[in-house]
């Protein structure tokens, strides 16, 4: 199950038991290291052990502990937060590589805290941060209550300063519990015991958070010296940029790569320095709705009148060559945009390398969002006055097609796959095939829908609707076969007088307007990672980060005025939001999306006849004989290993398949899935640790000592995984 958000668990009761080490376990043969067999079993038949307890960075290590060998590993105990499993047990391929038994606790919802407040900006951090929650049940009898708190790593902010921040856990010291009390104390508690306030947390050395997206655990004091852990809960710190009524927004990545060259002043020939990079950094790129312009990549480009959306396209790689000499700077980079003019009636097809723009193209009218298809040869823009949605050709760069949907359209989410469009306007929500650019579905709903994505991880639409009569507002996350409500949440009732009860002024399609209060150019997006868990929507009072899978809010942040554009980076962890009433650009904070190491295998092979003498080789005459091939084929990772053996009947596809089922039951730090006679493998620990691990295969036929060689082979994409962040 993805988890998009999570904070290391101190205080889990855990034991293991060596079961042998892989040259004994008929896997492979490597050398095993470490004399310590077992830990933690502390009701064992054997010599019953002390108990074993993860620290403070929910980790707990075994000095000297035996790897290159499988162990039972088990969690005894949760403690404090309950998880969904009380205990569990589990094998696992401990190797020099990967000497890690790892576990996720999967808590529920109702253990979620909420702070106060749970979005600041850097430089205006607050003195204090409540957390609270009904029914939390703090006390101070035995002691205040104290707040562990974690950045998106999992890395304590005690153990963090300015100065260098670690890329891992430092040096880990097995404590029983509880885990040592941190540094931040309660200064008060309400009396109802629902909430307690702390100081704003700070880095080790007194500097305040960076920006960046944090997770916390709340501690009671429940005696003298005994902490019990009553929930956890997450925050952001982000900041604010001035931009002058900044519209729609898009996130693009900007990666830079290249070598500086010199001339040697003694023997007069040229040398150069490592090539560097591709250094990859987030970059927003919006509308500017009062100016008619565009703030691009390399600067302004006018476009036309309320420019409203904006989506980036393509990709351009731009070198230079400084001189003779071999040196060089490359910028990868999106080449091209789409903007929507909801004054001028038209969209513009910018050059984002050259800023310029190529072509204007007359749609319907108001055009206020635009959609993607995937692979970005068509554009999908939502006419809001005239109840239509334009098909953009972006190679040909003209108006292909013209569909009608329902009242004022201002929401577009293209169907995962790309064989369908949401549309969300007035009312309603429809679904519209692309083949015939008909809707061919629609769900009622009760107001007026400002943004829509689509969850296909979670079969869900999450979209925000709001009622122009009453002011109220609301996301809802639905099913995407039936409409039912799965979730509603973010509600909200903005204030009379609010920029976002503006209606539509001179909603007349020949003359410039006003796009109403409420009209987002890009609203509810769902990333694309974490199994599509995480969206983030805009509220007439700021934003709400949720988790789609558990329903709790990430963060709720507020603005000093309504959202009009989100853009969403989860790669680089950023989201930007534009607040054009006033006149700033935030950027706020997600969860770090760490990415799998992976690699490929490749089965390859058909079922032999095997034609052998066994009399002939054993110097006993001559016996020959014909049988089916049968044998193993054999997977290595990080030194740990799986098989499966091979026969009569057999193909590339069905060895393939039942070699990654061993892989998936044997422990191994991998999990596979099969494709034909393709495997593909993804680290079972994120990040870039993994992008070492060996992979290695090997196979073996029953027929071997007769020189026959395997009917199925295997070949790995690589020497090693790769790909890991």
């Amino acid at each position: 199950m993805p988890i998009p958000a999570s904070i290391p668990h101190p205080g889990a009761q855990v034991a293991g038991t060596q079961q042998c080490d892989f040259n004994a376990c008929g896997i492979v043969a490597v050398d095993s290291y470490g004399s310590v067999y077992r830990f933690g079993n502390t009701n064992s038949s054997q010599s019953p052990q002390s108990p074993v307890f993860t620290d403070a960075s929910g980790q707990a290590s075994i000095a000297n502990g035996r790897t290159n060998a499988i162990w039972q590993g088990s969690v005894l105990n949760w403690g404090n937060p309950p998880c969904q499993n009380p205990s569990a047990t589990a094998q696992f391929q401990v190797s020099n590589f990967n000497p890690f038994m790892d576990w996720v606790c999967l808590i529920s919802p109702a253990v979620v805290v909420g702070p106060g407040p749970a979005f600041s900006q850097a430089g205006s951090l607050p003195s204090s941060i409540t957390i609270s929650r009904p029914n939390l049940g703090l006390t101070t009898t035995s002691g205040m209550p104290i707040l562990r708190v974690y950045n998106g790593n999992g890395i304590s902010t005690n153990d963090l300063s300015v100065s260098s921040e670690p890329s891992c856990p430092p040096d880990i010291v097995i404590t029983p519990p509880p885990p040592p009390p941190p540094t931040i104390t309660a200064t008060s508690v309400s009396s109802d015991g629902n909430s307690a306030t702390f100081p704003f947390p700070r880095l080790s050395d007194g500097s305040p958070l960076p920006p960046g997206f944090y997770g916390f655990s709340i501690w009671n004091q429940s005696s003298s010296g005994n902490l019990l852990d009553m929930g956890m809960g997450f925050f952001g710190v982000g900041s604010s940029s001035p931009v002058t009524t900044p519209f729609g927004v898009d996130a693009v990545n900007i990666s830079q790569s290249g070598q500086q060259c010199y001339m040697d002043p003694y023997w007069q020939i040229p040398y150069c320095d490592p090539p560097w990079g591709p250094n990859t950094s987030p970059q927003a790129i919006m509308t500017l709705s009062s100016t008619g312009k565009v703030m691009a990549i390399n600067g302004t480009i006018a476009v036309g009148s309320k420019p409203t959306a904006i989506k980036a396209y393509g990709d351009a790689n731009v070198c230079t060559y400084p001189d003779s000499l071999g040196s060089y700077q490359c910028v990868e980079q999106p080449s091209n945009a789409i903007v929507t003019n909801f004054g001028s009636n038209t969209v513009s097809i910018l050059d984002l390398v050259n800023n310029a723009v190529m072509a204007t193209i007359t749609v319907g009218t108001q055009p206020v969002t635009v959609a993607l298809n995937s692979n970005q040869a068509k554009a999908y823009v939502a006419n809001y006055g005239s109840s239509t949605v334009s098909e953009i050709d972006l190679n040909t760069k003209t108006q292909s097609r013209l569909a009608g949907v329902g009242t004022q359209p201002a929401a577009l989410a293209m169907q995962p796959g790309g064989a369908a469009l949401w549309v969300g306007g007035l009312n309603y929500i429809s679904k519209v095939d692309l083949t015939s650019l008909l809707v061919v579905q629609t769900f009622s709903v009760s107001g007026q829908v400002t943004s829509i994505s689509v969850s296909s991880g979670q079969n869900s639409l999450v979209y925000t609707v709001f009622n122009t009569g009453t002011g109220t507002f609301s996301a809802q996350q639905a099913a995407i076969s039936t409409g039912a409500i799965q979730a509603t949440y973010a509600q909200y009732t903005a204030p009379s007088g609010s920029s976002y009860l503006m209606q539509c002024t001179t909603c007349d399609p020949s003359s410039p307007s006003t796009p109403p209060g409420w009209l987002m150019a890009n609203g509810a997006l769902v990333s694309a990672n974490y199994g599509n868990s995480i969206a983030v929507v805009g509220t007439p009072t700021g934003f709400a980060v949720r988790d789609l899978i558990r329903q709790i809010d990430l963060l709720d942040g507020t603005t000093s005025n309504p959202v009009r554009g989100i853009a969403t980076n989860p790669a680089q962890g950023v989201a930007y939001l534009t607040v054009p009433d006033s006149n700033s650009l935030v950027t706020v904070p997600l969860p770090v999306q760490h990415t799998a190491a992976q690699g490929t295998v490749t089965v390859s092979g058909s079922e032999q006849t095997v034609n052998f003498d066994p009399c002939s080789a054993s110097g006993h005459g001559s016996c020959p004989q014909t049988a089916p091939d049968g044998g193993n084929v054999y997977v290595m990772v990080a030194n740990a290993s799986a098989s499966t053996s091979y026969g009569q009947g057999d193909t590339a596809a069905s060895v393939a398949a039942r070699l990654a089922a061993a892989i998936n039951g044997s422990g191994m730090p991998v999990t596979a899935s099969a494709n034909g006679g393709v495997l593909t493998l993804a680290a079972n620990r994120l990040g870039p640790g993994a992008n070492q691990w060996p992979l290695q295969t090997n196979c073996k036929s029953n027929f071997a000592q007769y020189g026959v060689y395997c009917s199925f082979s295997a070949a790995p994409s690589a020497a090693t995984l790769s790909g890991g962040n």
